[in-house]
C-alpha cells in the first residue's frame, strides 16, 4: 500500500472510532437524564410553586 492510502484508512478509522465514542457518550447522557429527569422536574416544580406563592397579586 502506498502512504496516502494508509493515511486515509487511518483517518477514516479514527473518524469512525470517534463517532462511535460520541454516540456512546450521547446514549449514556440520555440514560442519565432519563434516570434523574423526574427529580429535576420535581425540583423545578418546587421552585415555580415557591415563586408563585410569594408573588403579589
Amino acid at each position: 500500500m502506498n502512504r496516502k492510502w494508509q493515511k486515509l484508512l487511518c483517518e477514516r478509522g479514527d473518524f469512525v472510532q470517534n463517532a462511535l465514542y460520541l454516540a456512546l457518550v450521547v446514549i449514556f447522557g440520555i440514560g442519565v437524564l432519563s434516570a434523574f429527569g423526574q427529580e429535576i422536574v420535581q425540583q423545578f416544580q418546587a421552585i415555580i410553586d415557591k415563586f408563585a406563592a410569594t408573588r403579589p397579586r
